[in-house]
């Protein structure tokens, strides 16, 4: 016999004393002798199902073989039951679960949003129905959301049967009856406003001039109107002193005969205040009208804000300084251009006129090469021109060589090249970047092209050799190295001899590249001189002479190496620091590293499959008519003459259709109009076509003029960009005419475009040297989620809306929004009814904009969710290591492989790749189009058939958009949701590991959790889960099993 160890009882002396004799079914085992099995078969498989209970595993159906009732939990069902019974018995509350309905600030916003219509529709529905509940108690019950009804359910007790009558009706009524409707703040940045009528006044007082109110009308519009933006001149100071503070360079230009000077001012636009207004009006339409002028007290607010770090309350001041030293970091990262606001303006305008050069410089180039036959074959025919171009003697040889079909084409290429590069000369003469007697016809840029370490160290060798320069700050322009293409040719020839170790490298004899380039290069040193100029004419507050070897005012500091203009001023810090910055990044001959150059190339390649589908271009433009709508844009006649003038006008090419264009005239509120060609132009000089959703020149790019062919155009998906970008130029040129049509101004009309469809390439160097890099779509994102945030305060309407719609839609779905995942049910979507399958059709979320705050909303419940929101926003090849190593998807909280959470295990490699395939885009939409399947690789079959994945195993999935039985796929707007699957699988699954969590919790506090087999054993032995614990580890302590039989004697024994 085994010799067992005394016990020690002192610990369970209370607990035994106050024990009452167990009352159990149980009955003793029969004691066998040594070597026989301590439990019989019925024992052993108890013992192996509580262990597996235990461990949040069901066992299968092989170890329970006796007759009981049909269970037709599934497992995971099994498992979260069993949980919730260890939490029950052990005295904790079950948390609800996490992961179902409206949850956070999204929750919060949505059935706020929904609050005050809600109380309305709720004291309607109550006044019809006729309750017992008073109006007051109506509007309470409808506001909180605790007995909200919505305009189906007052249609309902009108006798309203029909389910699409109601929906739709219940919608409109919702609309209609809520307040956040009718109401919204304007804002707005032109002439006719109080705003600036204000600070036309505050500049007055401050150079001590006066006005009377008419007179100041006038001296506005000389000095900032629409009509009086070129440069000009006045002798009135008074015009000038307005000009100069809002944002216009002015210059003072003495008189020798004693009379007063005379002002001249820049062609520049101004920098308008911004005026608020709360307004009224009429949904669906333009009508509304200001009922009150809020700018004052924002303004009151900001300065109040900006004492705060000087404020003699320690308190507010140590808050007033974190807030400021916050705001000048997050500046510097995010800011595109951190300077005060009317230097910021003139940066703004300069890039606007180098983009619009740069895009008139490549249509021209690629023109000229697709006239001439693309550079790759036709190297030989490119140099020629280009020695015929410099060498104007060489070029009547050069046509006669030429086959007579040839010989026009080439002709007027060579024609087009040398006026364009003629008209950039006289240019740079004009605007003084360039001396006329330096000039020759026809200066024709010199390239280089091959291996970047090679030119890198060709460039390195130019440079020793030609120490004189022409000093310059873009990014292209370069002084010419070499008097002729001949000695262009000799240096590479030498180079290439000298460096055995390199790539050879060759002159680059492009015609295309070469005009575009100089194109580029010469605009830019253009806006560069003028920005110089313009920034020493904005006045002492930005720019102050200085003498030589005097020392500049305090908050100045005499700027070196930018520029020679600047050599005798003394710069404001914060414009001197930009000016340093910015001088340090545009410097010419810098260029990326090769992993770089191949973690760009990665990242569009992704990019483009991730668009290349017309679903996406469909929500594009969708999500373009929705930012349109928030800037008012609301008649759909904008729509339709800005798709004439971009499709039958052509718009976007550099031969246009002008009779088309032509036939769309537009209205200004002074009584003038404009014609399609003069509206076209505005766009053009204000950058707002060809602003492209890829990048800053969307698909326009130097470096693929004369290589596109048919075949490389469709391989890298430059139809598809194309027609994305045309797209959007719709919807910009819409919003474009609607604002010309209320304002009057471009340029406000311009900027107020960029703001609702957004400049691409305006993003600080933090941004796009990192952030842009990482995260695939973040200037989408950038650019997105500032302006449905100030939406949510301007434009309420649109958002209740939303929330409304999401409301009715549930309701004609026969769906609980709460009983949907988190992910679905704090977003966008809105439900659309069901399908035959039992699945629910909806809106994709992402196909409204309004989706990105409540994408940031819910990251901004905890750090932890906000870490999940940003690995969920960058690429597959960035967060899918992650994602891996973690077996989660940060998007929904699903495993990547559900088996290996569920046994422990790594992620298989099948269900890894199919993760992978599911996020490349057009692969993957094409696989599963035409397969119907969602994996390209089969997962190893479980070997239990109860574990297998059934075809309709998915919580939501958006259609396929390639597939020909589901042809709202094509619009890339629909989705599926399975509340099946969700509520019987997925929902149990996800609320299991959420309460093992808990337990864990629990446990790490030193909490008891009781385990299943705790649980069952007090339950058949008449115990409690206490006392079956202590006799368990007591049991333990004795080196004995912990069988019922055991856990019964020593009970029977206290």
């Amino acid at each position: 016999m085994v010799q067992l160890r005394q016990p020690d009882f002192s610990n369970i002396r209370r607990l035994a004393s106050t024990m009452q004799a167990p009352q159990s079914s149980f009955q003793p085992i029969t004691v066998r002798r040594l070597g026989e099995d301590p439990l019989s078969a019925k024992e052993w498989k108890q013992l192996i199902e509580n262990t597996f209970i235990d461990m949040g595993i069901t066992p299968t159906s092989s170890l329970l073989q006796e007759d009981k009732p049909t269970d037709n939990r599934s497992k995971t069902q099994k498992r979260l039951d069993t949980l919730k019974e260890r939490l029950e018995k052990s005295g904790h509350k079950v948390p609800e679960p996490d992961s179902q309905g409206r949850q956070g600030f999204v929750g919060k916003l949505l059935n706020a949003l929904g609050a005050p219509g809600g109380a309305v529709t709720t004291l309607v529905h109550d006044a019809i129905k006729g309750t017992n509940r008073s109006p007051l108690q109506s509007l309470k019950k409808g506001f909180t959301g605790e007995d909200r009804k919505i305009g189906s359910d007052i249609l309902d007790e009108l006798g309203v049967k029909n389910k699409v009558a109601k929906g739709v009706g219940g919608f409109l009524a919702d609309v209609v009856l809520d307040p956040t409707t009718y109401l919204g703040v304007g804002l707005a940045k032109n002439v006719g406003t109080k705003a600036t009528e204000t600070a036309a006044k505050k500049a007055l007082a401050k150079h001590g001039q006066k006005a009377s109110s008419k007179e100041l009308q006038k001296i506005i519009e000389h000095a900032v109107g629409p009509a009086s933006r070129g440069a000009s001149s006045t002798a009135d100071p008074r015009i000038a002193a307005v000009a100069r503070e809002m944002g216009r360079p002015v210059k003072v230009r003495a008189r020798t005969d004693g009379r007063s000077p005379i002002y001249e001012l820049g062609d520049v636009a101004p920098n308008l205040p911004r005026q608020i207004n709360l307004e009224v009006g009429i949904p669906f339409t333009n009508v509304s009208k200001q009922i009150a002028d809020l700018t004052p007290a924002f303004r009151k607010a900001g300065e109040a804000f900006r004492k705060m770090p000087t404020s003699n309350n320690p308190i507010i001041r140590s808050i007033g300084q974190l807030g400021s030293r916050t705001g000048s970091t997050v500046r510097n990262m995010f800011a595109s251009y951190n300077l005060p606001s009317n230097v910021a303006n003139l940066f703004r305008q300069r890039q606007m006129k180098i983009n619009a050069g740069s895009k008139i410089g490549v249509q021209t180039g690629i023109k000229i090469d697709q006239m001439i036959g693309r550079y790759k074959g036709n190297e030989e025919l490119h140099r020629a021109i280009a020695m015929s171009i410099e060498n104007p003697s060489r070029t009547s040889q050069l046509l006669h060589s030429l086959p007579s079909e040839q010989r026009n084409s080439v002709q007027a290429a060579m024609n087009l090249a040398k006026k364009e590069l003629d008209e950039i000369a006289k240019r740079e003469v004009a605007a003084g970047v360039m001396d006329a007697d330096k000039v020759r016809d026809f200066y024709f840029s010199h390239l280089l092209s091959g291996d970047k370490r090679a030119l890198d160290e060709a460039r390195r060798t130019l440079s020793s050799t030609q120490p004189n320069q022409l000093r310059s700050i873009g990014t292209f322009q370069q002084a010419r190295t070499m008097e002729t293409l001949e000695e262009l040719e000799k240096f590479v020839e030498m180079f290439n001899r000298s460096n055995p170790g390199l790539k050879d490298i060759e002159v680059n004899y492009n015609i295309g590249q070469v005009v575009a380039t100089r194109r580029i290069a010469s605009e830019t040193l253009i806006q560069n001189k003028k920005l110089v100029d313009n920034i020493k004419k904005l006045g002492t507050d930005y720019v102050r002479p200085l003498k030589k070897n005097s020392i500049p005012d305090p908050g100045f500091t005499k700027l070196e190496g930018v520029s020679k203009d600047l050599e005798n001023f003394a710069i404001s810090n914060d414009v001197a620091k930009f000016l340093q910055e910015w001088n340090n990044i545009t410097k010419p001959g810098g260029s990326l590293n090769n992993l770089v150059e191949i973690w760009d190339t990665a990242m569009r390649i992704f990019k483009t499959s991730a668009t290349a589908t017309p679903g996406f271009h469909v929500r594009n433009f969708l999500g373009s008519i929705w930012n349109n709508w928030i800037m008012g844009v609301k008649n759909p006649r904008d729509y339709i003459n800005a798709a004439d003038m971009i499709l039958v006008g052509k718009a976007r090419r550099l031969d246009k259709n002008m009779e088309a264009i032509n036939r769309i005239r537009i209205d200004l509120p002074n009584g003038h109009s404009l014609s399609g060609e003069e509206i076209l132009r505005l766009a053009n000089q204000y950058d707002l076509l060809h602003a492209g959703w890829m990048g800053d020149l969307g698909s326009m790019s130097v470096k693929e003029i004369g290589k596109s062919s048919g075949l490389r155009k469709a391989a890298r998906l430059g139809h598809v960009r194309e027609f994305g970008e045309a797209s959007e130029d719709v919807a910009r040129l819409a919003g474009f005419m609607d604002q010309l049509r209320k304002t009057g101004d471009p340029y406000a009309s311009a900027l107020n475009v960029k703001k609702h469809l957004f400049d691409y390439s305006e993003l600080s160097n933090f941004e796009k040297k990192w952030l842009r890099r990482v995260i695939p779509f973040y200037t989408w994102s950038r650019k997105n989620i500032p302006l449905q945030l100030e939406a949510l305060i301007t434009r309420p309407g649109m958002y209740t809306g939303l929330a409304h719609a999401q409301d009715e839609g549930a309701e004609f779905s026969g769906i609980d929004i709460e009983e949907m995942p988190d992910w679905l049910a704090n977003s966008a979507m809105v439900p659309l009814g069901n399908t035959e399958e039992g699945y629910t059709r909806y809106l994709n979320q992402f196909a409204l904009p309004a989706n990105d705050i409540m994408e940031i909303l819910r990251g901004a419940s905890s750090p932890q969710d906000f870490l999940k929101y940003m690995m969920q926003q960058t690429a597959p090849f960035v967060r899918g290591p992650i994602e891996y190593s973690q077996n989660k998807q940060f998007f929904t909280g699903q495993p990547i492989d559900r088996d290996a959470e569920l046994s422990g295990e790594n992620v298989s490699g099948e269900a890894f790749i199919n993760y992978l395939f599911q996020q490349s885009g057009l692969p993957y939409n094409l696989y599963r189009s035409l397969t119907d399947s969602r994996e390209i690789t089969d997962v190893v079959n479980p070997p239990n058939p109860e574990d297998a994945r059934p075809e309709d195993a998915f919580i939501a999935r958006n259609l396929a958009p390639f597939d020909p039985k589901e042809p709202l796929g094509f619009a890339g707007m629909f989705g599926e949701y399975n509340p099946e699957y969700w509520l019987e699988e997925a929902l149990p699954y996800r609320h299991a590991q959420q309460l093992q969590g808990e337990i864990r919790r629990l446990t790490r506090k030193g909490e008891t959790v009781y385990t299943k087999t705790e649980i069952d054993q007090a339950e058949e032995l008449g115990l409690t889960p206490e006392q079956v614990r202590l006799f368990r580890q007591l049991l333990d302590d004795m080196g004995e099993r912990k069988t019922k039989k055991n856990i019964l004697e020593l009970a029977e024994n206290q």
